[in-house]
């Protein structure tokens, strides 16, 4: 969800009173260690399926007066300009006792002329989540150490039914249907859903549908309370002009050695993924495939030859993009070398031996790892790289939500020769490039 539309939704919550529930709990100072470490705890694991949870720091809730609990006490304590940062810093070291690692942010809003701390948890995927056995032994906390759920407004450690269902869901857990952390329906261009239903022979009258009841039709969106109409990671992939500014890799790349020099080029492919496969396939047909006439003497026509299957390198391709778990963050590549398409995940962290080098199939100077496969030996033909998803964006909030392959089936290093050339006695061969007047580049036939 959107920072703004955080800040926006915790003041009107307290503005409007509302009861605590399973997304809002509110402390009146940050010594309540153990009560924020859990409910953070259990807003990761998400039980109810919320979009965030809501901790208020600096509002009490319960009024003597009147008797009301569970209600924010107006007007609210709030927290002292100057000790913000103190209390930021006690939040980021109490929620580091949640493994694995929470996706939180800590924004301060005011409310009755007073500053409001507001942790905001995002739903994990990594989990399941529990509190750490320090902070059991931690005297300023003594939480008993587990995996912590929230049901209406209490939070507590799960009954052996729940905790199952909580395993259970983690399992099961499934990014691409999860809400986007920022995209909203704003973020998805409505031309490129029509276009896909076009291709995909859906009927008229879902093709004229305004495009906020598309996406509701097609499952891309989710209606928030607060936030407007928050986009899913598959309509992100699928429907953004640009999927890498929400979900890092989502894009494809071609790295290929420029002419006449030492120098490498890339051509990035943006847009949804799907038309990210049929550029970078048209790009593969268009400037690098080559096909090759052979006339054997004596016999009448001719037949072609090309130097790479364009169906093979269409199937890896569209398996690496389409089917990557985008969750993770390793970078998969098809490697053009020699006789082979090889398709490899990319290691998320170089080598020593390849950091600052240049060589065949690389980045100048890159500090990516060029791995080779068993048995794959250094061609002097001009070797070129798909390279799927390349991206310098950092995980926000310091999460690590690192790699991932494919397609099992593609994951194998897969070697085809079909595109070998003959070189026999009484045969000619008449080399014919194909799109060689792209880009003013010659075929190379050494």
């Amino acid at each position: 969800m959107k920072l703004s539309n955080i800040e926006f939704m915790a003041q009107a919550i307290v503005e409007l009173k509302r009861v605590e529930c399973d997304f809002i709990e509110y402390k009146k100072s940050v010594d309540q260690r153990a009560s924020i470490l859990k409910t953070a705890c259990a807003y990761a694991n998400n039980y109810m399926n919320r979009e965030v949870g809501l901790i208020l720091i600096g509002v009490e809730e319960m009024d003597e007066e009147t008797g009301e609990k569970a209600v924010p006490k107006r007007p609210v304590i709030g927290i002292d300009e100057a000790k913000l940062e103190t209390t930021e810093n006690v939040l980021k070291s109490l929620l580091a006792e949640v493994h694995p690692r929470i996706a939180y942010h800590l924004l301060d809003v005011e409310v009755d002329s007073r500053k409001v701390l507001v942790v905001a948890v995002e739903p994990g995927s990594d989990g399941s989540y529990e509190t750490s056995q320090r902070a059991e032994h931690d005297k300023s906390i003594r939480l008993r150490a587990g995996r912590y759920i929230r049901v209406r407004r209490d939070t507590r450690l799960p009954n052996r039914r729940e905790e199952f269902e909580l395993l259970k869901k983690f399992a099961d857990f499934h990014f691409s249907s999860e809400l986007n952390e920022t995209a909203t329906l704003d973020d998805l261009n409505y031309e490129w859903m029509r276009e896909y239903l076009v291709r995909t022979g859906a009927a008229q009258d879902v093709r004229a549908l305004p495009k906020l009841e598309m996406a509701q039709a097609l499952g891309l969106v989710s209606g928030s309370e607060y936030g407007g109409y928050r986009a899913k990671n598959f309509a992100v992939l699928m429907f953004a002009d640009c999927p890498q500014d929400f979900i890092p890799y989502a894009r494809v790349e071609i790295i290929r050695e420029a002419k006449d020099t030492d120098k490498m080029e890339a051509t990035v492919f943006d847009g949804p993924i799907w038309m990210q496969v049929l550029r970078a396939k048209d790009f593969f047909e268009e400037v690098i495939q080559r096909s090759y006439t052979v006339r054997e003497e004596g016999l009448l026509g001719h037949r072609m030859v090309y130097n790479w299957p364009e169906t093979t390198f269409a199937e890896l391709l569209t398996n690496a993009v389409l089917l990557k778990e985008y969750d993770k963050r390793v970078r998969g590549r098809i490697r053009v070398r020699g006789h082979a398409l090889i398709h490899q995940p990319q290691p998320a962290v170089a080598s020593r031996h390849h950091r600052g080098h240049e060589h065949a199939g690389g980045v100048p100077g890159s500090r990516v790892p060029q791995p080779r496969a068993q048995g794959d030996v250094p061609c002097a033909r001009t070797h070129r790289v798909v390279r799927l998803g390349h991206s310098s964006r950092q995980a926000r909030h310091g999460g690590e939500r690192q790699s991932a392959a494919p397609l099992r089936a593609a994951q194998r290093h897969r070697r085809l020769h079909d595109g070998h050339m003959p070189h026999q006695r009484g045969v000619r061969v008449h080399p014919r490039p194909r799109g060689c007047g792209h880009q003013g580049e010659q075929p190379n036939y050494q």
